[in-house]
């Protein structure tokens, strides 16, 4: 954002108010002090679609800033881990603020946002806040925000329901009793390094990842033996009676991956009673194209990762082996040129 701004009054003939603004409400201050506002410029980064790095704007909804701009991104349809960072110049001032915002989950309930928050400016002060928003029924929301900087301490209660919202002050020290410097730092250099790591790191395979494919596989398998359990009474007599009449008769059938002529160190999938419960009538076809490890019985011990069906049959009393990779096309009896 960048601002021109009014120079008909030099930003120092402002700011040297600053003393005196701290002491009179935000309506008192645009009554009883008429600023001129210098040119100011200010740059910034956000993850989060919902709300931006605007502090300089805080008529928008989307520039609120505090436990306010919270409630706001609170409202939105990202529950992601959000990261803002911003920094502003004027002719007297810089100022700059890292922000990191997630949610929590709750058991039994929504999950809860968290948001903390490190600013520093050359005038004012450097502050630490942390604030926490629940959800409260359907339309309300239960806030609670710390703050802490070189010189005060402050902790707030805030609430909110649909357009209305309210923040009460619980807590306001001037002065602390212990070293704010020590507690502001201890907090503040965890969070830079969090920051860095998070932007400047390379990303990692997350092991988790590894687990949910694992467990999708269990449960295709298990969904294929459930299936293979209903087909066998009915294969098995199909089988049986082309046996009979020296038609094809599917002996075994193995889906996986396959390294060269062996197969590789993944389970192998045991597919025999879903191959032969495609035989009609002395005949069997898996059309090209035809994703293997969807069709029904099947199951794929090795996602993302190329297989091939090696079939053991029978045909007119003589044993013989088939094998066709990926999605390609499987007709038995195979053509004479293919058989082996």
């Amino acid at each position: 954002f960048a601002d021109s701004g009014d120079w008909s009054m030099w930003p120092g003939e402002t700011i040297k108010f600053l003393a005196d603004f701290s002491q009179v409400s935000k309506t008192q201050l645009l009554t009883e002090f008429p600023m001129k506002t210098s040119a100011s410029f200010e740059v910034g980064y956000t993850t989060s679609p919902e709300r931006v790095p605007s502090a300089g704007h805080e008529d928008s909804p989307r520039g609120e800033c505090g436990i306010r701009g919270l409630d706001y991104e609170n409202n939105s349809t990202n529950n992601d881990a959000s990261w803002t960072v911003s920094t502003s110049l004027t002719a007297t001032a810089a100022a700059a603020y890292l922000r990191y915002g997630r949610d929590l989950p709750l058991p039994g309930s929504k999950p809860t946002r968290l948001e903390v928050e490190l600013c520093s400016n050359t005038l004012l002060d450097r502050y630490l806040a942390v604030r926490n928003l629940w959800n409260v029924g359907r339309f309300s929301k239960l806030g609670l925000e710390f703050g802490v900087s070189l010189h005060s301490l402050h902790l707030s209660l805030y609430w909110s329901r649909l357009s209305q919202r309210l923040s009460i002050p619980l807590l306001l020290s001037p002065r602390a009793e212990y070293s704010p410097a020590v507690f502001f730092y201890a907090s503040a250099v965890p969070l830079v390094a969090f920051a860095a790591r998070h932007f400047l790191a390379k990303r990692k395979r997350a092991p988790p990842m590894e687990i949910d494919l694992q467990a999708y596989i269990n449960r295709k398998r298990a969904a294929a033996d459930d299936i293979a359990a209903l087909l066998t009474g009915p294969v098995e007599a199909r089988q049986h009676a082309e046996r009979k009449r020296r038609g094809l008769v599917i002996l075994s059938a193995k889906f996986g991956v396959k390294e060269g002529a062996d197969w590789a160190l993944e389970e192998v999938a045991d597919v025999t009673l879903a191959v032969a419960a495609l035989v009609e009538d002395g005949k069997l076809k898996i059309p090209a194209g035809v994703r293997k490890g969807s069709m029904l019985g099947f199951w794929d011990p090795a996602p993302l990762r190329r297989k091939a069906l090696h079939v053991r049959y029978l045909w007119k009393g003589k044993e013989r082996t088939i094998e066709v990779m990926g999605r390609d096309e499987l007709v038995l009896p195979p053509p004479k040129r293919s058989a082996t």
